[in-house]
């Protein structure tokens, strides 16, 4: 009996490891291309495919959107520059605002913030998390024997990183 409970304690930690990992992974991602807006790299984001469809294709109501889209000229929303729609992975809505163009770039900074933060929750939801108290390494083990790796490191907890005090130099 311990043994098949070790057992299933093992393969439920590999399956949080694997989780987390495509989290932290997933956060690269978003966290490369906010580099990418902010660099003006614009070679890689033109190179996207997009499949282009209408909403109507796609069962969406395209008069609705032509009020959203209505409403943001009007000044309704603040600070909105741009909407992109996907839906079925079609793009089904692309409209810039404010003098904005598909061709300017923007640094998203607080939205990798809110995705990662949204996808964790997810995880704590599903119990592949405990706790936000739990320390990073313990989620990253391969990376406890950095060469720079000090006690402030080890500390380091997952709310830490969520709520930007983990202590990392940043630029804004």
């Amino acid at each position: 009996m311990i043994l098949v409970q070790t057992i299933n304690n093992h393969q439920q930690n590999k399956s949080i490891m694997k989780t987390l990992k495509n989290l932290f992974l997933s956060f690269l991602v978003v966290f490369s291309i906010t580099q990418i807006s902010c660099n003006n790299d614009k070679e890689l984001i033109d190179s996207f495919n997009w499949q282009i469809s209408t909403p109507e294709e796609q069962n969406l109501d395209g008069s609705k959107l032509a009020q959203l889209s209505e409403k943001i000229i009007a000044g309704e929303y603040k600070e909105i520059h741009s909407l992109l729609i996907m839906r079925n992975g079609y793009l089904v809505f692309e409209e810039y605002y404010g003098g904005y163009s598909q061709n300017e770039l923007h640094p998203i900074y607080s939205v990798t913030k809110s995705i990662t933060s949204a996808l964790i929750g997810i995880t704590i939801d599903q119990d592949k998390i405990n706790s936000l108290d739990q320390k990073l390494l313990s989620f990253l083990p391969e990376y406890s024997s950095i060469s720079n790796m000090d006690s402030n490191k080890q500390k380091i907890k997952l709310e830490n990183v969520l709520t930007m005090r983990a202590g990392f130099q940043w630029m804004k």
